[in-house]
């Protein structure tokens, strides 16, 4: 073989192990290159978010828009019984929390509810024992029964 030939073969096989090392790290890495929320359609153009795939961040932001769509509720049972989640940040985008979306979550500790959201479904954050803080930014939403039962012990409405 010439060194011309060498040289192009060795540069190939750079290239090669570069592309398999990229391909590796997105196998191994998928949830930091897109998001994990399941979603449907909520009848107007928006969307409702009903859960996570995979193991959800500990400290939960729900974005406001998912592939250029707004996301306009949490839907029923979205989160519920997921204990790693600590806190919870809801985007101004929101405008309901469906009922028992984030029940028996053991772990949260704080949430953040902004004024869009109007309505709080029937058992929302039920069961969530170690919820202390719920910070409503605006009025406080409608709220269905058992929307907070546990030990909250500080309820701020700014």
């Amino acid at each position: 073989m010439t060194t011309s030939t060498t040289s192009k073969i060795n540069s190939l096989g750079w290239q090669l192990r570069l592309v398999g090392y990229a391909l590796l790290l997105l196998v191994t890495f998928p949830v930091a290159l897109r998001a994990q929320y399941t979603t449907t359609s909520d009848g107007n153009g928006g969307l409702i978010v009903t859960g996570y795939q995979g193991t959800p961040p500990n400290q939960l932001a729900i974005p406001g828009t998912i592939n250029n769509l707004t996301v306009t509720s949490i839907g029923s049972t979205a989160f519920a019984y997921d204990t790693g989640v600590t806190s919870v940040t809801i985007p101004s985008s929101v405008t309901s929390i469906a009922s028992f979306a984030f029940a028996y979550c053991g772990s949260i500790t704080s949430v953040t509810i902004p004024s869009s959201v109007t309505s709080l479904g029937y058992g929302a954050f039920q069961n969530c024992y170690t919820l202390s803080s719920v910070v409503f930014v605006g009025n406080a939403p409608t709220m269905g029964g058992l929307v907070f039962t546990g030990n909250l012990s500080n309820l701020t409405v700014y």
